[in-house]
Parts: structure tokens; C-alpha cells; sequence
């Protein structure tokens, strides 16, 4: 029996960006089943396939966790570069801006 739960943030349009996670098998579960986590960015999407009552184990919300965190770590990164890079942009605008008056001035 398959369950799939949806919980969604906004009523925008989908921007639709699939991500698919194959979870660690537990020992008794069914190979032939896999749990797939499915990732759709429509804001806050989240999608859970898989059977009813197949068993989570400690060891694989482990390593969901730590994956997450690299994640985060990761992303608050790329945030630190373009906040970056936008203030870069910021001032290069600054400099032209000061350019195009002191030729204006000639």
C-alpha cells in the first residue's frame, strides 16, 4: 500500500526542480519496494512514497540528518557569496556612476 503526503506553504505557480533519494534499505524490509523521497520545489513540498509500514531505522535518519546538515552548511556558503558578490556589484555601480559624472563635468 502506498501513502503520499503533501504539505504545501503557497499557492504560487510550481517552479518545478525534482529531487530523488533512494533510502537505505532496513534488513527486513523488501527489496523490491525501495522508499523513494521525492523533493519538488514548489515552495514547501514535500513528497513521502513508499509502503505503509516499512520500518525507519536510526542508522538511516542518521545519515538523512548529516546529509542535511552538509547541506545547510553548503547553501548558508553560497549565501555568503552572493551577498558578496552583490555588494561587489554594488559598489562597481557606485564607481561607474562617479565615472559618468566626472565625464560629464569634461
Amino acid at each position: 500500500e502506498k501513502r503520499q503526503t503533501t504539505v504545501r506553504g503557497s499557492q504560487d505557480p510550481p517552479q518545478v526542480t525534482s529531487l530523488n533519494l533512494e533510502l537505505p534499505q532496513a534488513p527486513a524490509q523488501d527489496h523490491a519496494h525501495p522508499t523513494i523521497l521525492k523533493k519538488e520545489r514548489w515552495s514547501d513540498v514535500l513528497v513521502v512514497e513508499g509502503q505503509a509500514a516499512e520500518p525507519f531505522s536510526t542508522d538511516s535518519a542518521q545519515r538523512l540528518i548529516r546529509q542535511k546538515l552538509v547541506w545547510n552548511s553548503q547553501i548558508d556558503r553560497m549565501r555568503e557569496q552572493i551577498d558578496s558578490m552583490r555588494n561587489r556589484l554594488d559598489s562597481m555601480q557606485q564607481e561607474m556612476k562617479n565615472m559618468i559624472d566626472v565625464l560629464g563635468r569634461i
